[in-house]
């Protein structure tokens, strides 16, 4: 399949995804002071979590949601994603995480998540990014990183996203 076939093919998901009914995060996910605790329920596809004022992604916060395939947390206020923050989400294909205070990706934060097709990290104050940043995204098609604040770049840091189309 070419580039722009599963380019064309993740558009038209896409766009059924935006179309269909969100889930009610409020019934989802519980946040305490800021900082999402838990999402619970495990036949969501899509959660918005967007505009929460949510600082801080608890470990193990997204643990029972196997079938989730979209993600949108913009719009709050996150600082740091850290190991692990989205493991154990295998079919995830969506994660937009825009318009936040994101300064810092530790090497882990999305590992294995081999269905990731778009990620959209634009608007936020990412400095550096290291070799293992986008380790292990096989399915990786579209990267957003504009109006960060990027000064370094380490020399593999997209070496193995063999199906980047767009960055």
């Amino acid at each position: 399949m070419s580039a722009l076939t599963m380019f064309l093919s993740v558009a038209v998901i896409y766009m059924v995804l935006a179309w269909s009914e969100p889930s009610n995060a409020c019934g989802l996910c519980t946040c305490s002071k800021g900082v999402l605790m838990s999402c619970s329920n495990t036949a969501s596809s899509a959660i918005f979590l967007f505009s929460n004022g949510i600082t801080t992604i608890s470990k193990d916060t997204f643990k029972n949601l196997s079938s989730l395939v979209e993600l949108n947390l913009q719009d709050n206020r996150i600082t740091t994603l850290s190991k692990d923050t989205f493991k154990n989400l295998p079919s995830l294909s969506y994660l937009n995480i825009p318009n936040n205070r994101i300064t810092t990706i530790e090497a882990g934060a999305f590992y294995n998540l081999p269905q990731l097709y778009d990620l959209n990290l634009q608007n936020n104050r990412i400095t550096t990014l290291s070799k293992d940043t986008f380790k292990n995204l096989p399915s990786l098609i579209r990267l957003f990183l504009q109006n960060n604040r990027i000064t370094t770049i380490s020399k593999d840091t997209f070496r193995n996203l063999s199906s980047l189309y767009w960055l």
